[in-house]
This record gives C-alpha cells, sequence and structure tokens, in this order.
C-alpha cells in the first residue's frame, strides 16, 4: 500500500487596488511567491482555514467569500495535494505573523497585470487569476498542476539573475537553429526600452524561448512585435508555444499596448494563437509573414 496520503490546504486571494497579496519565499532556485494559506485541520471548516492560517502566516485578517479555484498536485511531494483557493476581503493586520514558513521571507502586494512574469506557484493561477480579475471567463477546476504535458514555467528574463546567465550558458549549447533565431533578434532588433526577452522551463531546464521587441526592420512598422519563437524539437505540439505567446501578450498589455504583432516564417500558422494574417514582409533572411492580435 502507499504511504502517500491526501492533504487539503485552504489559499486566499486576496486583491486590492489591482494587485494582489502574495507570499514571498526564497527557495533553491532563488525568489518565489505563493498564495498565502496552509493546511486543514481535523474539524476545520475551510473557511476557517483560511482565516487561521493568513493570520498565521503574515499577519492579516480577512473575510472569507466564495471558492475562485481548486487545483491539485500529483506530483513532487509526498503527498496528493487539494488546494481550494477563496476569495478573500482585505480586514486589516493582525500583527506580526505567528507561524511563517520556514522558507517565508515576507509578504508583498503584487501588480494583478504582471503575473505573467511573476514567479507564482503553482503556475497555472497565473493566466486563471488574471483572467478571473479581469472579468474573462475562466474555469473553476484547474486540474493537474502539471497535467497537459511538460509545461512548467515561463518567465521573463531579467539582466544579472541567475535564469539570465543560464540562458547566456544555453544559448552557447543550444540547436543551430535556435542560435540562428537568438541571433537573428540580437543582431537586427538588440533589447531596450520594453522589449523583452522570454524563456520556457521543463523542470528547471530551459526547453524554449521567445522575445518581444520593436518594430522589426520591415514595412510597414509592427510594434510590438513577437519574433524569434522556438520550442525544442522534444517539446514540440504539447502547448508550450501558446504559453510563451500568451506569456508575452500579457507583457505587452501591461506595458499599455492594444494590439500585438507575430512575425514567423510562411505556413507558420499564427491563427492557432488567436492571431489574423496581415501580409508578407521581407525580412533579413528571407521572406516571412506578419500577423496581429488584439489584446
Amino acid at each position: 500500500m502507499s504511504k502517500r496520503y491526501i492533504r487539503t490546504s485552504a489559499k486566499a486571494l486576496i486583491t486590492r487596488d489591482g494587485k494582489i497579496l502574495l507570499e514571498k519565499k526564497e527557495g533553491p532556485n532563488g525568489l518565489y511567491y505563493c498564495l498565502p494559506g496552509g493546511g486543514q485541520e481535523l474539524d476545520e471548516l475551510l473557511p476557517a482555514t483560511v482565516e487561521r492560517e493568513v493570520a498565521e502566516e503574515i499577519g492579516v485578517r480577512v473575510a472569507v467569500r466564495d471558492i475562485a479555484f481548486v487545483i491539485e498536485g500529483l506530483e513532487g511531494e509526498e503527498y496528493h495535494r487539494i488546494d481550494v483557493v477563496f476569495l478573500c476581503d482585505y480586514l486589516g493586520e493582525t500583527g506580526a505573523p505567528t507561524l511563517p514558513d520556514t522558507t517565508q521571507i515576507g509578504a508583498d502586494w503584487v501588480e494583478i497585470d504582471t503575473l505573467y512574469a511573476v514567479p507564482l506557484f503553482p503556475v497555472k493561477l497565473r493566466r486563471a487569476i488574471r483572467n478571473l480579475c479581469q472579468g474573462r471567463p475562466q474555469n473553476v477546476y484547474l486540474g493537474n498542476e502539471n497535467a497537459g504535458g511538460p509545461i512548467v514555467d515561463v518567465l521573463k528574463l531579467e539582466t544579472g539573475t541567475k535564469l539570465w546567465r543560464r540562458f547566456s550558458e544555453y544559448a552557447d549549447s543550444c540547436s543551430q537553429q535556435a542560435r540562428e533565431q537568438m541571433a537573428q533578434v540580437i543582431l537586427h532588433n538588440g533589447f531596450s526600452g520594453r522589449e523583452a526577452l522570454f524563456a520556457a522551463l521543463h523542470r528547471d531546464k530551459i526547453v524554449g524561448f521567445g522575445a518581444l521587441v520593436k518594430s522589426p526592420r520591415i514595412e510597414p512598422s509592427c510594434t510590438p512585435c513577437i519574433v524569434a519563437l522556438y520550442v525544442e524539437e522534444p517539446y514540440r505540439g504539447r502547448g508550450l508555444g501558446g504559453l510563451l505567446v500568451d506569456h508575452m501578450c500579457g507583457y505587452a498589455r501591461s506595458q499599455g499596448y492594444a494590439e500585438t504583432y507575430l512575425l514567423g516564417p510562411a505556413g507558420f500558422g499564427a491563427e492557432r494563437f488567436g492571431f489574423t494574417f496581415v501580409q508578407k514582409a521581407t525580412v533579413p533572411g528571407g521572406l516571412e509573414e506578419i500577423y496581429v492580435k488584439k489584446l
């Protein structure tokens, strides 16, 4: 018989003025965030669990409303985790936390529109929370956090960080096709201002990337533009390209853009990501297709 067991946790989704209150933690790979909350005790109702855990962990008093999400975790821990996420109203501080987690280093109010680039776990919550807060359709049950293939994370790279250095090493060792994609972006666009590079990771291994840049050297101008979308061969066909595109579109929206473009090779088929074909364009290296998407 398996020694694993089921653990039910109650989590708090606390929002105010376009921000969400998150626990800040330090792990082996650096800073990350999670929703405040914790394990349910015997004879304790889930709303009471939320109120107790939030007060213990971050010293905040909340009023529990309705269930926002349910998400499960089948892998990576000694137990099968079931997280029930409740919408909560912020009522004020109770004082210093009395029982913070061992890896916890604080709590932050984080802009909801930036969650695409924040290391919030479970990863599936990033899009779900944004959809809920922006009034978009969103399922309550999110399934297994690691279901649907090897997708684990997509993060915006910041210069000087551990991930940036790892990406530089990845660039030296990845396939010729990937190196050509990256070289073209850097050579013909560079990175400045609101431009950004995103990396896709599977179990802490970089397996793809994409860049959002100012208009490439084509006419008509198309800013911002997704270019150099690349996924390693073993990870294709599992939704990783779509997740990269979603994060870059989220970043563009947070920067005030109403639409974003995508530049891809002939027959790329960006319609599957919700884009509309605009026209063909001559770019350094050949003929490509321009697509656009309203944000």
